[in-house]
């Protein structure tokens, strides 16, 4: 049997889930896949209209593969296989077999765009949607799949009686864009202190869930342990770092040197003091390594007799202590966990939460701000054509530029 070369693309991760959904498209896709699938009687399936489900069965040479649902849509076929690896991956490789070919999202995507199948802002949603892991980003996102219908309404609109009303359209989204960002943001927040004063308690305590080992001897966590969590809608990973020794050989040597690495990269740490024993070399070590990062410091096991005062924690250079608390009882943990979202929301909350359904911008790279401010400023300065110009690069580029668009959008693929 001739192969003919189709295209197939995971819509999804492999792994575990309800159903792994594989996207196939090309020319001859209603000849290839009716040699594939077949129906519960076990004829060859016969293709329906657009956005019409069919049920099926993969079968190969050497038998069945998977009970499927079959779409077919407008650009090719969605095949909806059970969830799990195995599975999916052997349909994959019974399609590789029949002459499709397996390609990334990323380049099915862009050569959508390239052919005029989408528009380049959708194809840049497209790419962040499958990394959306809370309802706000969602929620943005799914604005951002529908900018070139509010680009394209606000260019009809463009004239010089609405020119005022336009501008003021442009300001509002400009200014959303930096609460949009922090919605897009996987935030990093480490959770820093000395050996054995309860850091892992309280990251533990701020999941509900024992992922960290937790013990009276000092250093028992000695890597860092991540786990993501969501904090009044923001996507963060909680970082629970080894303890900052001053002096380290060996395995701890590694794990002081990662967890510095990790403090590099924080946008908040959670600077963790035992306040039942005297402020140590070990304190300092741990204060001193958080200088240069915003830090909420916090008191733990305020259920024991507590030993310094604020006064003597002023001594050491600890002006402000934000919050006393014990992890071990669970008291003020939901107050830390507000302290730190708000911290990182910054100036844009609560108004960026509110934001993304009031305004439905959808603009979501740099790209996209770079060209809407060009439109803000041409618009400002009366010049109706050329912010008309900016605005269709929103959605529309040169083929050329393609390369270059991805290369920029790689940072927030690895976020």
């Amino acid at each position: 049997m001739a192969k003919v070369q189709q295209e197939v693309m995971r819509a999804c991760r492999l792994g575990l889930g309800g159903i792994v959904q594989l996207w196939c498209r090309g020319d001859s896709l209603v000849e290839a896949l009716p040699r594939l699938v077949v129906n519960p009687d076990g004829q060859p399936i016969k293709p329906v209209g657009k956005g019409k489900f069919q049920h099926g069965i993969l079968r190969g040479e050497s038998g069945d593969i998977d009970e499927i649902l079959l779409a077919w849509t407008e650009w090719g076929a969605e095949l909806n296989c059970h969830g799990g690896s195995a599975c999916a991956t052997a349909a994959l490789r019974l399609l590789q077999e029949n002459g499709f070919k397996e390609i990334s999202p990323e380049n099915w995507w862009f050569e959508s765009a390239k052919a005029g199948r989408i528009s380049l802002a959708e194809c840049e949603a497209r790419l962040r949607l499958p990394q959306a892991v809370t309802p706000l980003q969602v929620r943005l996102l799914s604005h951002a799949l529908q900018l070139e219908k509010s680009v394209q309404e606000w260019i009809d609109h463009l004239s010089e009686v609405e020119q005022n009303s336009s501008l003021e359209l442009l300001e509002k989204w400009i200014a959303a864009y930096a609460g949009d960002q922090i919605i897009l943001k996987k935030h990093v927040v480490a959770v820093v202190g000395a050996p054995n004063v309860g850091k892992s308690t309280l990251f533990n305590a701020l999941l509900s869930l024992d992922r960290a080992m937790v013990s009276e001897l000092a250093g028992t966590t000695r890597d860092a342990v991540r786990q993501n969590l969501i904090l009044d809608g923001l996507s963060v990973e909680l970082v629970d770092t080894a303890g900052l020794l001053e002096k380290a050989a060996g395995a701890d040597a590694e794990a002081v040197r990662r967890a510095r690495e990790i403090l590099q990269a924080a946008e908040l740490c959670l600077l963790i003091l035992d306040g039942s024993r005297e402020f140590t070399d070990e304190d300092r070590h741990a204060w001193q390594a958080c200088q240069g990062v915003p830090t909420l410091v916090i008191i733990n096991k305020n259920d024991l007799p507590q030993v310094l005062t604020e006064a003597e924690y002023h001594q050491e250079g600890i002006k402000n202590i934000d919050l006393k608390l014990s992890a071990l009882e669970d008291r003020e943990v939901g107050r830390l966990a507000e302290m730190a979202a708000t911290k990182l929301w910054g100036e844009h909350s609560p108004w960026a939460k509110t934001s993304v359904d009031n305004l439905h911008s959808g603009i979501i790279t740099a790209r996209q701000f770079r060209h809407l401010a060009s439109a803000r400023d041409s618009l400002a300065a009366g010049d109706m054509k050329a912010a008309a110009g900016s605005m269709r690069k929103i959605i529309k580029t040169e083929v050329a530029e393609l390369d270059a668009i991805r290369e920029e959008l790689k940072p927030s693929r690895q976020a």
